[in-house]
């Protein structure tokens, strides 16, 4: 049996019951961070200092950075597409959601656990003739189904390469293991009728916010290992792709594994990099091995809002890391006028880069709070719909 609005909308409601108790200063107009691009020389030595720590290794001058104007558009675009799967199954089948389903997009799968509360949705834009966008985006805890899953901090084995002892967060691997078959057979079904339609370029997305940005990382992860192992189309046919572009937009994602597995993800991304890089730390390099002819470029934005307390969980005392790279939006919701800063998390200890959190970002505020998890610039997240 569905559950009724009135139990979906019960865990948002203890969430706007907690904003009545918010600690001063969590209002809209609460300051940004002041370090800026622009920095003062004193700010960018006490900032460097922040950064460093009890640790040697450096982070460079570890002041986050103004994005353009284009990347600010960009990740806007995606945090939409991440808060369309919060809406109505029928809103979303009907692509009715008002912004969060932009125009031009066209329906394709809507996969659902009913037992786990896990949803995601499928859809693509015909970019040209001979090109195509397809956005895969699972949607966030919404109800008290998903709230276990969240609070099973137990590690469980991540089986991405023998190579690596990556281990993860074992209650929301479980949710991906739950979903993968479903989303990813309609996934590759779709490429497979784009590629007889005549589309030679494909941009994949894989977003969601919460739970499902979590959920997000886990299934980009799957299509870079999907396409290096050549996996056949449900016709039994190899996809033939010589264009794959791969984009991962997390909004509030949790700390998801141990730093084997975030430095993993930041492996993986850097191995596409686009344009591929020659060198890495002043060291020469040869093309890796493993990596895939079909997948062009794999890019990863973790965006952050404010002070949001999700991405504080599980705790680094506890073992979790977070992956590069990580967006912050300086304000949490409360419109435009928020600045988008890149936070530099890759440390660069002699010839080997190794990610690090960046404290001056979203994880070094004070107060985190459940509020700027509700939101991102003017795009709202949860069960209410607009």
């Amino acid at each position: 049996m569905r559950p009724t609005w009135t139990f979906r909308l019960l865990p948002w409601l203890l969430v706007a019951v907690a904003l009545l108790g918010a600690p001063e200063g969590l209002s809209s107009n609460h300051q940004p961070s002041p370090f800026l691009e622009d920095a003062s020389v004193e700010t960018r030595h006490h900032a460097s200092m922040a950064l460093e720590g009890p640790s040697s290794l450096s982070l460079g001058d570890g002041i986050p950075r103004r994005t353009s104007p284009e990347k600010r558009d960009e990740l806007y675009a995606h945090a939409l597409l991440a808060a369309a799967a919060y809406c109505s199954r029928e809103r979303v089948r009907q692509w009715d959601c008002g912004a969060k389903c932009p125009e031009g997009y066209i329906f394709y799968h809507y996969e659902e656990h009913v037992d786990k509360g896990l949803v995601a949705y499928i859809s693509y834009q015909l970019v040209s003739e001979t090109s195509a966008d397809i956005v895969v985006s699972f949607r966030g805890s919404s109800d008290f189904r998903t709230w276990p899953y969240d609070l099973q901090f137990g590690r469980l084995n991540f089986t991405y390469s023998p190579k690596h002892d990556a281990k993860v967060h074992g209650g929301i691997y479980s949710c991906f293991q739950a979903m993968q078959p479903g989303v990813n057979r309609h996934l590759y079904a779709l490429m497979g009728e784009l590629e007889e339609m005549g589309i030679r370029d494909i941009h994949i997305l894989s977003t969601g916010h919460s739970l499902g940005g979590a959920l997000a990382v886990f299934e980009a992860l799957a299509i870079v290992q999907d396409l290096e192992d050549d996996l056949p189309t449900s016709s039994g046919r190899t996809l033939g792709f010589p264009q794959v572009q791969l984009t991962l937009t997390s909004v509030g994602e949790p700390r998801l594994g141990n730093f084997a597995f975030a430095q993993l993800v930041y492996d993986t991304m850097w191995r596409y990099s686009s344009p591929a890089p020659t060198t890495r730390s002043g060291v020469s390099i040869e093309p890796q091995p493993g990596s895939s002819s079909r997948l062009r470029s794999f890019q990863i934005h973790r965006l952050t809002s404010h002070n949001d307390l999700i991405p504080t969980l599980p705790p680094t005392v506890v073992g979790f890391y977070h992956h590069p790279t990580e967006y912050w939006v300086t304000y949490g919701l409360g419109g435009l006028g928020s600045r988008l800063l890149e936070c530099p998390d890759v440390a660069t200890p002699g010839d080997s880069e190794t990610i690090r959190e960046n404290w001056l970002c979203s994880a070094g505020q004070p107060n985190p709070n459940m509020v700027a998890h509700m939101g991102v610039w003017d795009i709202t997240f949860g069960p209410i719909c607009m």
